[in-house]
């Protein structure tokens, strides 16, 4: 069965990362785009030789699923009524904008047992799992320590690849709900559930975490910092050792690959994913709880 796939959104990622996934993928057919912006979906239609829908409910009625690629606070309405209407999800991260439509929209998910994938691109990379199985080992070989980490780039200096005005990451909350989610998803797949956080920002991003194990892991965040490429890095420290996370070693092309795998296997035989949307809650309510620890200066328990 080839999934009919309707796209939301017609901007650069959709453009070079959402589109070509289903137009050279032999078991989806991108059969159009809508966009907020119709000359944006037009010229979009045009190039990839689709059709382009005038409203988000004519694209429903003519897909099988919707693939998002559209910020937080766009994302998570439309997902909400394309899982009403019976459509398979391809989400981006965060899956909202705030924790409460997070929630809704898990809720709404798990109500109509609606096939999805939630796009937190690094777990899906066989040196990712490499990583974890790591930090597997030197749990049961001695006690893990903790977790330190960063994740920066260049995207939001001039001549960066994301754009100086129109992008919702050009903040403090905005680059937290960026690189955040990547980085605090990997160290909860590592230490476990977080139980509180505290936040900070300054030239950057920093957040604390307590996870239920009683571990302790720090992640520092920026857009801001003159690389070559994205520095995303994850060290897990044992009394046997240390497991490392680097992103510089891989191939970012295998984890769409994946992605677009896990998304078939789960719409035609109901497979499970590597990040659903009950796992995306919880990387939203530390999100939520970094921003509220950042507005209060205290940490915030979940």
């Amino acid at each position: 069965m080839t999934i009919k796939v309707g796209l939301v959104g017609a901007g650069w990622w959709a453009h070079d990362v959402h589109a070509p996934m289903h137009v050279y993928g032999e078991k989806t057919e991108l059969i159009g785009v809508w966009a907020r912006d119709p000359e944006k979906a037009r010229a979009f239609a045009t190039e990839f030789g689709i059709k382009v829908f005038t409203n988000f409910t004519e694209l429903l009625d003519q897909c099988d699923a919707v693939d998002f690629a559209v910020p937080p606070d766009i994302q998570a309405p439309l997902a909400i009524e394309a899982a009403r209407a019976g459509k398979a999800l391809i989400l981006e991260k965060p899956i909202a904008a705030d924790l409460a439509t997070a929630r809704e929209l898990a809720s709404v998910i798990s109500e109509y047992n609606t096939p999805h994938i939630v796009c937190f691109t690094r777990r899906y990379n066989h040196q990712t799992v490499d990583f974890l199985d790591d930090v597997a080992a030197l749990a049961i070989n001695g006690n893990i320590l903790g977790l330190q980490g960063h994740y920066v780039h260049g995207g939001l200096l001039e001549g960066g690849i994301l754009p100086p005005s129109g992008t919702w990451r050009h903040d403090f909350h905005g680059i937290l709900m960026d690189l955040g989610p990547h980085a605090m998803n990997l160290a909860v797949a590592a230490l476990g559930r977080v139980v509180k956080v505290q936040a900070h920002s300054g030239a950057f991003v920093t957040i604390t975490a307590e996870h239920k194990s009683g571990l302790i892991s720090q992640m520092v965040l920026s857009g801001s910092v003159d690389v070559p490429a994205d520095d995303f890095q994850e060290t897990v420290y044992g009394d046997t050792g240390i497991a490392n996370f680097d992103v510089s070693t891989q191939d970012h092309s295998e984890c769409w690959e994946n992605i677009y795998n896990e998304f078939v296997a789960t719409v035609q035989d109901g497979a499970p994913v590597t990040v659903d949307a009950e796992e995306a809650v919880h990387t939203q309510e530390i999100l939520e709880a970094a921003r509220d620890s950042h507005e209060s200066g205290t940490p915030i328990l979940l």
